[in-house]
């Protein structure tokens, strides 16, 4: 197991982030010398900060302040330390009478603030705090590090990716009753090139835990290579946490197989159920910082988990869709059902008979259309192309396997595959069957595609064998599926 030996101090940045999130009243410091300082109310809500101000502050009539994005930067002091509020979107103007005197606030929400002085361009060590609803841990699907920290000692729940020249390293850490999501940067970077290496990262772990850390992301840049104090925060609201339903392996097989008393001992000592080693968590992590389309994949995933099963099934049929189009093989595939020099003689014929109709009126007018069509005839089905994905990556599909492939059409036009082809004598309890079975299988085919092109050949949960007794069927499988 791999150790990092530099000392990591968190208390200052994690001080700071549970203060910004108490309820607050700041100062508005005045626009003019004529003019008093006002008081802002600041509450942490899922959009940002929530605020309430009196806008006797500022030098702008009462009138003049519009809904929506305010267009300056608006200082203010919390706790008598100033900050600029760099994103406030106004909500509401409201004018009150109150024994006689007229009171009048301005509400909204801060999306974005940050201290003083803070540069995006500045080389510097930077830091990524986000809280979390739950704890995540990496223990059981990815391989660890050890860490010393100022508040955990020494940890096992960090890991370590590289891109290319970069170090990163994460940590999930408890402090005060509270979980954050802790991600550093080893060496001096600007903000941009971080914040793209560190929100691949978090899309890979939200991927491969099933837990997508988001709502509230807090930014700290270091001058010191100790990290200890910071230098400067800069606070952005992000994508909303997502904690999904599923996650695609687990190395504890008594975590899952709570119904099968006799399979946790054999899966512990007569099969390796091998984590996501860091080697290739980095690959899955520069993948996704590579290529936009992969990451909506990933989140496109995690949003279909976390839906209801009305949703599920089709998200998941989507995102296969645009997954076996991203996963090309590295030389082109034949996959059209005829070959060239037939294709050209039976496209040529078929010409002849168009030519040869006798109301040729009609022909003249969609002959564009006509020709389309034609000429569509021998491209490869979505079926075909969405084998190849898997037999590009050496995965051989069950029969089970190769009907979801065949039925995810119907889910793409909202229909529910008839899986245990009752027909008209299904029952609605019998299609939820369908729609879970269907979306469960589909997830699992997609945890093999993404997981084996990043190198990974070990065991992944196979969850229609978990969740039989949801899908109201029974299978001959195993609850593990090698890939």
């Amino acid at each position: 197991m791999e150790e990092i030996f530099k000392p990591r101090f968190y208390k200052p940045s994690l001080n700071l982030i549970e203060s910004l999130n108490q309820s607050k009243v700041g100062v508005l410091p005045s626009e003019g010398s004529q003019i008093k300082p006002a008081a802002i109310e600041i509450n942490l809500s899922p959009k940002g900060y929530a605020i309430d101000f009196d806008p006797s502050a500022f030098e702008i009539n009462f009138g003049g302040f519009d809904l929506g994005k305010f267009p300056a930067d608006v200082p203010v002091l919390i706790d008598n330390t100033p900050y600029e509020l760099t994103s406030l979107f106004i909500t509401n103007r409201s004018t009150r009478i109150k024994k006689n005197f007229l009171s009048r606030s301005i509400s909204g929400f801060v999306t974005s603030l940050q201290s003083p002085g803070f540069n995006k361009s500045l080389s510097c060590f930077y830091r990524m705090v986000i809280p979390l609803q739950k704890k995540m841990s990496f223990l059981s699907c990815i391989e660890d590090v050890t860490v010393s920290t100022d508040i955990t000692g020494k940890s096992r729940n960090a890991l370590c990716v590289r891109f290319n020249d970069e170090t990163i390293v994460c940590i999930v850490l408890e402090y005060n009753d509270a979980t954050y999501l802790v991600i550093d940067a080893e060496q001096p970077i600007s903000f941009d090139p971080f914040s793209d290496y560190a929100f691949s990262i978090i899309n890979s772990l939200g991927y491969v835990t099933g837990h997508l850390a988001g709502t509230h992301g807090y930014f700290f840049s270091y001058r010191n290579f100790d990290m200890a104090v910071p230098d400067f925060l800069y606070y952005h609201s992000i994508r909303p946490e997502i904690i999904s339903l599923y996650e695609p392996l687990c190395t504890m097989p008594r975590d899952y197989l709570h119904n099968m008393p006799e399979q946790p001992d054999y899966y512990e000592s007569e099969v390796i159920l091998s984590p996501l080693s860091l080697d290739q968590l980095s690959r899955l992590s520069q993948a996704l910082y590579d290529s936009v389309e992969l990451t909506s994949v990933i989140h496109l995933i995690l949003e279909s988990s976390a839906a209801s099963l009305i949703f599920r099934p089709g998200g998941y049929a989507i995102a296969l869709e645009t997954l076996a189009n991203i996963l090309k093989p590295p030389q082109k595939q034949k996959l059209n059902p005829l070959s060239p020099s037939n294709w050209k003689h039976l496209r040529k014929t078929i010409i002849e008979v168009l030519e040869s109709l006798p109301n040729k009126s009609d022909v003249v007018e969609d002959r564009g259309l006509i020709e389309r069509r034609i000429n569509d005839l021998n491209k490869p089905t979505n079926h075909a192309r969405l084998k190849a994905a898997f037999e590009n990556l050496n995965i051989e599909l069950t029969n089970a396997e190769v009907s979801i492939l065949n039925a995810r059409n119907d889910l793409l036009h909202g229909r529910i595959p008839d899986i245990t082809n009752q027909k008209k004598s299904r029952s609605l309890e019998r299609m939820n069957g369908d729609m879970f079975y269907s979306a469960l299988r589909l997830y699992d085919m997609l945890n093999m595609l993404i997981l084996k092109s990043v190198g990974y050949n070990s065991y992944i949960l196979n969850h229609v064998k978990l969740e039989e007794e949801n899908c109201q069927m029974t299978f001959e499988e195993e609850p593990y599926r090698k890939i």
